[in-house]
């Protein structure tokens, strides 16, 4: 049984749920809305935040079920004065993301007790009814769903070093039958 897991962030104009999004390879931050961004090229001020990243994963592949979405920071550790703010399953609430503070909980450093992220299917399938959270378990082999949106922003403060910060890494786990 194999699953294929696949990102996408949704920028500017982009509507979940409309489209899939730009495929996305990292979750880099900057002071842009763009996917796949060099954070270099595009640095955040200290004092200031990262633009709001909008995203989902997909699932496809053959599996007879997909439960229990845990996410979380894995590794890395922060500089002075840097978070990052983790919404779980939101709505994408503006039809163009921006640096003002979203007021998400911080991102959990360890795997959470329990699932953090909500699984959907895609407006293709009828049951349950398209763009409604799916009720567990219920994913069946061959289908293909996707997450709610997910929202990220990192922010830091004035006490944060100039220069790039520490890479982290963000993990997603799953339960697959």
């Amino acid at each position: 049984m194999a699953v294929t897991v696949t990102w996408a962030e949704y920028n500017s104009a982009q509507t979940p749920g409309s489209s899939f999004g730009t495929a996305a390879t990292n979750i880099n931050f900057g002071n842009i809305d763009a996917a796949n961004l060099v954070p270099a090229t595009y640095p955040i001020a200290a004092g200031s935040n990262s633009f709001a990243k909008y995203m989902r994963v997909r699932f496809s592949g053959s599996y007879t079920q997909i439960s229990n979405l845990k996410l979380y920071k894995s590794a890395g550790n922060y500089v002075t004065g840097e978070t990052i703010q983790f919404s779980g399953s939101v709505t994408k609430t503006s039809a163009f993301p921006n640096t003002a503070d979203a007021g998400w909980p911080l991102i959990p450093t360890s795997v959470p007790g329990n699932a953090n992220i909500c699984i959907r299917r895609l407006t293709t399938h009828t049951d349950p009814p398209p763009g409604e959270p799916a009720s567990s378990p219920g994913y069946y082999s061959g289908s293909t769903y996707d997450t709610d949106t997910i929202g990220f922003q990192l922010k830091t403060t004035t006490s944060t070093p100039a220069g790039a910060v520490n890479q982290k890494t963000i993990s997603l786990t799953y339960d697959r039958q």
